[in-house]
């Protein structure tokens, strides 16, 4: 009887483990940034970007999180919007290009919420680099940022 018992118990988290793994997103790289500068009025340039990071599984989507704003001698601030362009790398063209599909080419952040980028087919791949160029909400306000980049998520 106890043996029995002992199993389904044993079953019972084992089942409950594999669960939550499969629902939990996996996060295979994630690269941090922290109190980057970022213009107001134009976007990184993908050759410095505000954070780059290589591919390591062939996954759909990235996203990235802002979690501080601050003024742009790096003083606390209330702001709460940024820019977001990802570019990847393209080899026959020689230059940097959009890896995102159209809807997600700018994309708002909002401070604190985390954003999802879906990547074009090209870019899914293992060995892929990811350019993250920020841009300010508003012309006349540069800022720095700080916050995560999270790329191979199932």
């Amino acid at each position: 009887m106890r043996d029995e018992i002992k199993r389904k118990i044993v079953t019972g988290l084992v089942i409950g483990g594999m669960m939550a793994i499969n629902v939990c997103p996996t996060y295979a790289n994630t690269k941090t940034f922290t109190k980057v500068f970022v213009s107001g009025s134009s976007y990184a340039d993908p050759e410095s970007p505000t954070v780059e990071a290589n591919k390591d599984s062939d996954h759909s989507y990235v996203e990235i999180k802002v979690t501080k704003m601050y003024k742009d001698n790096g003083k606390s601030s209330r702001y709460k919007y940024s820019k977001a362009k990802l570019y990847g790398w393209d080899t026959k063209k020689k230059k940097n290009v959009r890896c995102v599909k159209n809807s997600d080419f700018p994309k708002t952040l909002k401070k604190g919420k985390k954003v999802k980028f879906s990547l074009l087919a090209d870019y899914q791949r293992v060995g892929k680099t990811i350019k993250y160029c920020a841009k300010g909400n508003k012309p006349q306000l540069d800022c720095k940022i700080s916050g995560k980049m999270w790329l191979d998520q199932e």
